[in-house]
């Protein structure tokens, strides 16, 4: 099939009034190859101004390579792509498209990959943001992770009432809940989500979960009741680094002013606990001053060298110790300065005292409100000073 394109004056002058205001890159004519017979589908032939046939060709390869110098065209892909298919840049000539992997359907404009899609950003803090529109939200069939080793953090940040940070090296979610590797842990800031965490929730081993902040004291708290932070009533379970653990019944506010606090065993077993024993030898010129937080010890003489003195601390209801002579030496146990000690019928002057120097005496002494102790059981004969 032959195509008569335009004689070869026509073509040429055709070039050289469109380049200069297209480009500044001069221009080439196409370069003429030898005719051949019979002329190529591909082929142009040249007509001579008298109708006679020429004995050259200009190819549609050599035409187009002209009109590229001259008027910087850009070419589409050597190979046809297929439907929806996204064309790219081949090399760095900015004349020449290639097919890409990804296509884009054409009413919702779905991106799809045949494979892994990686979204990457320049620079050392490049962000990524997807933003949908009003009420639209980021939707995720698959596996959301980082893909860095080290210093991986995936945040889930909303404005106004949104919330959520999964934080850790391999968060994943599925319909079974959210779930984190053994390193990984849950955490709150006092503030803004770049602020240091100051509560963790995190795994000891397996089945064991734990609430740790390096040597930070932890407390938990489980409410019965919440207005706010001072009207609520609840369970307390806190540490105090050094010096032990309390469980407390709390109440502040609306809360009701007197909450049990109650240790009950299932079907016929009890509670088991250990009692705190504590030896001292605690002498009349620095007597062994007791504190509430002691409440529940029981206190000895053992390896006393002359009469061991102790100082209740002021009666509150609930509060019990208790004391074992354990050397000849002896034990006195003095009241605070409003209060008495009752044992049996007897009952001492105001902040008054007992005393047992029989090695095997005992007693457990409590108090039943504000300025009485009692004793609830004893052993022995105790002096009490009237």
């Amino acid at each position: 099939m032959r195509r008569t394109l335009c004689t070869l004056t026509a073509c040429a002058l055709a070039l050289l009034l469109a380049a200069p205001a297209l480009t500044q890159t001069p221009v080439r004519l196409p370069e003429l190859d030898a005719a051949t017979t019979p002329l190529g589908d591909d082929d142009l032939f040249l007509v001579r101004q008298d109708g006679q046939t020429r004995d050259k060709k200009v190819t549609w390869a050599n035409v187009r390579a002209s009109l590229q110098d001259a008027l910087v065209l850009v070419l589409g892909p050597a190979s046809v792509c297929v439907d929806n298919q996204l064309a790219r840049w081949d090399g760095a000539s900015n004349t020449q498209l290639q097919c890409s992997a990804l296509t884009v359907a054409d009413t919702t404009g779905d991106i799809s990959a045949p494979g892994a899609l990686t979204i990457s950003t320049a620079g050392s803090n490049g962000d990524i943001t997807l933003d949908p529109h009003g009420t639209g939200i980021v939707i995720s069939s698959a596996t959301i992770k980082c893909g860095k080793t080290s210093n991986c953090n995936l945040y889930l940040d909303g404005f106004g009432g949104g919330y959520g940070v999964f934080s850790g090296p391999n968060w994943f979610t599925n319909y079974l809940g959210a779930a984190t590797s053994s390193s990984g842990s849950i955490g709150w800031t006092s503030g803004a989500i770049s602020n240091p965490r100051d509560l963790v929730i995190a795994r000891d081993a397996a089945n064991t979960l734990a609430q740790r902040n390096s040597t930070n004291a932890q407390t938990y708290r489980l409410y019965g009741t919440y207005t706010d932070a001072s009207n609520y009533e609840r369970l307390s379970l806190s540490t105090t680094a050094g010096t032990g653990a309390t469980i407390a019944a709390e109440t502040a506010g609306t809360g009701a002013d007197n909450l049990t606090l109650r240790l009950a065993g299932a079907g016929t077993s009890g509670v088991l606990w250990n009692t705190h024993v504590e030896p001292n030898t605690a002498g009349s010129g620095a007597p062994n001053v007791l504190t509430a937080a002691e409440s529940g010890t029981l206190l000895t003489n053992e390896g006393a060298t002359a009469q061991n003195y102790h100082t209740l601390p002021t009666a509150a209801v609930g509060l019990c110790f208790e004391f074992v002579v354990a050397d000849a030496d002896g034990i006195r146990i003095v009241a605070g300065a409003d209060d008495t000690i009752r044992v049996a019928g007897d009952v001492s002057a105001t902040a008054g005292y007992i005393q047992n120097s029989t090695i095997g005496g005992a007693v457990r002494l409590c108090a039943i409100n504000a300025v009485e102790w009692v004793a609830m059981s004893y052993v022995g004969t105790w002096t009490v000073d009237s």
